[in-house]
């Protein structure tokens, strides 16, 4: 989104949300100077914005911009101008190659603004005896007092995987947008696995957007069987044992009701038949915590 001081200025490229006022608590994002958004300013989508740190000093860099007006250009909520009425921590928006872009934050409420996705954020609730989670917060959890993991996903390989999945007509029709992700899988598997002058700096970026250590981020690795190599990646997307890995998959989730009350069969819903385009096979997946009181 472009955007300006309104009293003088270019425009400036900027990240644009639109959150309710839920949403930096849920995160964990502290404002840190001036307020958050009130539910009247969400439900009506007021003419009001909070801006990152960044975001803030590179527009008024000597001068406190509570009060003061910023003007877009963004087609939906209908305004231009809007009053800054607080200021947030800088977070990683859109990934760790991007870890402190400008960004800045307009109001809505849940069923106001269409689309958008739904975050929640939850705590062990009095008497939890038993929990799933995936790395890195397994970590947390199993390192709390009389607790023990009980279970983990590298005791069913195959079973859980984390791929992208392209339509075979859209990939017949565009070739090079299959190759284009392969190269980039591959570029950045060289990065991250081989000796590149980057690796150090790009798992720290990964490790903070995970929201854990390196040595964390490290350690799911260590647990995770990735396809850094492209006939690896071949041989186990071309395996008959994938084919029946999967059909046992969807057979134990449509028999214990996991594909939802709905589902007919373990075919359902029909679908396209779509050629998965092999990335990653995560072994350490989810696994289960549980705690016992002494």
């Amino acid at each position: 989104m472009a955007a300006r001081r309104s009293d003088k200025g270019d425009e400036t490229r900027i990240l644009a949300n639109i959150v309710s006022p839920a949403y930096f608590a849920t995160f964990g994002i502290p404002v840190v100077h001036g307020r958050n958004f009130t539910r009247e300013e969400a439900l009506t989508q007021q003419p009001v914005v909070i801006l990152s740190e960044t975001t803030a000093k590179k527009l008024w860099p000597n001068e406190d911009p509570l009060g003061k007006t910023i003007r877009t250009r963004i087609p939906h909520p209908p305004f231009q101008d809007a009053e800054v009425i607080g200021i947030v921590k800088d977070v990683a928006n859109e990934g760790v190659l991007y870890p402190d872009r400008d960004c800045l934050y307009f109001p809505t409420e849940i069923g106001v603004s269409d689309g958008g996705a739904l975050v929640v954020r939850s705590k062990a609730a009095p008497g939890t005896t038993a929990t799933v989670a995936w790395k890195p917060q397994l970590a947390q959890i199993v390192s709390t007092p009389n607790t023990s993991e009980v279970f983990d996903s590298t005791r069913i390989p195959g079973e859980i995987m984390d791929l992208m999945v392209v339509n075979s007509a859209t990939l017949k029709a565009n070739p090079n947008f299959g190759k284009a992700l392969i190269g980039a899988w591959y570029e950045t598997m060289t990065v991250v696995f081989g000796k590149d002058p980057r690796t150090p700096a790009a798992l720290a970026a990964m490790a903070k957007a995970s929201g854990t250590t390196v040595v964390g981020f490290n350690s799911q690795l260590a647990t995770t069987k990735i396809f850094n190599m492209p006939a690896d990646a071949v041989a186990f997307t071309s395996s008959p044992n994938l084919l029946k890995t999967m059909d046992l998959v969807r057979t134990f989730s449509f028999n214990h009701g996991l594909l939802g009350q709905g589902a007919r069969s373990p075919d359902w819903p029909q679908t396209t038949r779509s050629v998965p385009s092999a990335r990653a096979r995560r072994a350490p997946g989810s696994s289960t915590a549980q705690s016992t009181d002494t």
